[in-house]
């Protein structure tokens, strides 16, 4: 009995043992597949960049340089070029001078540490720049320590300080939502290019692990994907819906960094790779219409002067299907009918946008889809917030989710509007005309709402949604009750008690619509007489106490009025304005526009 024990005990330790040489190989071919990707990882920093000669003509013997300290773009500017040169420059390729002087200046530098940048560079961008120096030089630093054994232990070194400086992209930051959903995606190649360094099946298992933990379902206020197909990021008002963003970036970075591992056990698994087809098909692809995404979705990026992602969705289609070769996608159909819509958007009577309707009950979003048009109604609850700002975007971003209501039918409505709008009047939304800058609500802080009601209901074809109007921020003391039914080719919007703050003297509007007019506009007030405003005139008429209706008709949308009894005030203001794109994103110069 002994000996038939001992002879299983050999044959487990026989079997695990070329398991694990198995994975190493695996590892191998990772990180020869990682080349292309280290010899072109971008160099941050350290200009005006010098030549290589010029940069070891000022390195000293002890691996400093004469004319900087060991600062942190000196790893992730200069080393990183001269690593690269090595690698892959046809002047320095294999060059020895410059190899045994980079062993020196990487392990300087390593010791004398000038410490990770933390939030955000130090857990994306550094610890992939040291992977990247790594990688270019780990096949000479192999070849030496045969060729010379003698520096074995200082080649060890080197490489295992390389790899404990890049383990930042686990460590740094790395409690709640810096180390959750699109904020892991960013960590990943940081992650992967380190594993390949240290040659370490058990770091590509805690990858594969953590990747997997990002495509899991949460509840409200979780970060990532969420029961309706949503995705959240940046809750501190409440579950924002970002798609358009950090959700785009996850699925995208996600599936770019993993196909590095795609011929190993790390791969995507079938079942991740038809998460991310559910993913655009019942999130992403209904946030667009033609080649426009709709601006109350698109976080603190909503406001730049080019359409949200469109047809950036196309590529990710292409990407998946290639990453997925001979696997399964179950819903390849579905995205070949997704891709031809949006890839031929300009081409509207062959390729009409989809016939559909669904509530996103976690976002508190109505998405209404007809071949020639397109409704988004944003509301808010205590459990969601609308599109956030910070570090200078998304500026005007305060009143967007409160009930905002695109309505396309071009799908480039609003694109150019936008720099002129007035955002106290954003289309759909009920608010009071304050003068003065907007709050900002940076991040999601001042974007919360105090109304536990709101609520939606789809059949897949019609729809309904309401919510009760009430901002938690100071700032907004405008309530009301809203509700919005969905039909074929139309919809209603309707309001109730309506209420603003007592001791106010500024007016409150509800806004109908505000896009950049491309035709004349038709109307009649009061069942009476048609009048024209042609294309070239501007007004701002007042249309006071109306109680038999009114309507009007531009840019091929129809808008019809029902008032009450007591009557109720339009506005009808047709103008040019001047705005700048400044005002709105600080990632533009400003200059004003017309």
């Amino acid at each position: 009995m002994s000996v038939k024990y001992l002879l299983l005990n050999i044959n487990l330790l026989f079997f695990a043992s070329f398991a694990f040489a198995d994975a190493t190989s695996e590892v191998s071919d990772i990180r020869n597949d990682l080349i292309n990707w280290a010899v072109t990882y971008r160099k941050v920093g350290d200009e005006p960049r010098k030549t290589v000669a010029e940069y070891l003509a000022l390195l000293n013997s002890d691996g400093s340089f004469s004319d900087k300290s060991s600062t942190i773009d000196v790893m992730t500017g200069r080393l990183v070029f001269m690593a690269q040169a090595f690698k892959d420059d046809p002047s320095w390729k294999e060059n020895i001078h410059l190899k045994t002087n980079l062993y020196t200046a990487v392990q300087y530098w390593l010791n004398h540490d000038p410490g990770n940048s933390g939030w955000t560079a130090g857990c994306f961008n550094e610890p992939s720049s040291m992977d990247s120096i790594g990688l270019c030089l780990y096949n000479a630093i192999q070849q030496d320590k045969i060729d010379h054994p003698e520096t074995t232990s200082q080649l060890d070194t080197l490489v295992s300080g390389m790899v404990d400086w890049a383990n930042a992209a686990w460590t740094v930051a790395s409690e709640g939502e810096t180390f959750a959903g699109a904020n892991i995606a960013y960590r990943l190649m940081g992650m992967i290019g380190r594993a390949a360094l240290a040659n370490s099946p058990e770091m590509f298992n805690e990858i594969s692990n953590i990747v997997a933990s990002t495509f899991t379902v949460g509840d409200y206020h979780a970060l990532g994907r969420v029961a309706d197909s949503s995705w959240h990021q940046h809750n501190i008002g409440g579950g924002q819906e970002y798609w358009q963003g950090y959700g785009s970036d996850w699925l995208n970075i996600t599936r770019n960094s993993c196909k590095y591992m795609k011929d190993s056990r790390w791969k995507l698994t079938s079942s991740q790779l038809n998460i991310f087809a559910d993913c655009i098909l019942d999130g992403w692809q209904w946030q667009i219409y033609r080649y426009q995404g709709a601006y109350p979705l698109g976080g603190r990026h909503n406001l730049i002067k080019n359409a949200l992602y469109s047809n950036y969705i196309v590529g990710q289609i292409y990407l998946l299907r290639n990453y997925a070769g001979s696997e399964t996608l179950i819903r390849d159909d579905e995205l070949q009918l997704a891709k031809e819509r949006i890839e031929n958007s300009g081409n509207s009577s062959s390729y009409p946008s989809f016939d559909a309707s669904k509530f996103f009950y976690r976002s508190d979003l109505m998405i209404h889809g007809r071949p020639y048009h397109y409704v988004a109604v944003k509301m808010l609850s205590n459990r969601t917030s609308g599109p956030e700002s910070g570090s200078g975007l998304g500026k005007k971003n305060y009143y967007m989710g409160e009930g905002s209501t695109m309505i396309f039918k071009s799908g480039d409505e609003y694109k150019n509007a936008r720099v002129g709008w007035n955002f106290r009047a954003i289309p759909g939304t009920t608010v009071e005309q304050r003068a003065g800058s907007l709050p900002l609500v940076n991040w999601g802080l001042n974007a919360g709402s105090d109304n536990t009601y709101a609520g939606g209901v789809s059949d897949g074809h019609y729809g309904l949604c309401a919510f009760q109007l009430e901002r938690s921020y100071y700032y907004s003391r405008t309530t009301a009750n809203k509700a919005y039914f969905f039909f074929n080719n139309e919809f209603a919007a309707i309001g109730s008690k309506i209420n603003k703050n007592p001791s106010s003297s500024y007016d409150v509007w509800t806004t109908i619509d505000q896009p950049e007019r491309k035709t004349d506009i038709t109307y009649s007030i009061g069942g009476k007489f048609l009048h024209t405003i042609s294309l070239s005139t501007d007004v701002q008429m007042n249309f006071n106490n109306i109680t038999n209706g009114a309507w009007f008709y531009c840019n091929d949308k129809g808008y019809i009025i029902f008032p009450d009894s007591n009557g109720v005030n339009i506005k009808l203001w047709a103008e040019n304005r001047v705005g700048d794109w400044y005002d709105l994103d600080d990632r533009y110069s400003s200059t004003a526009v017309t």
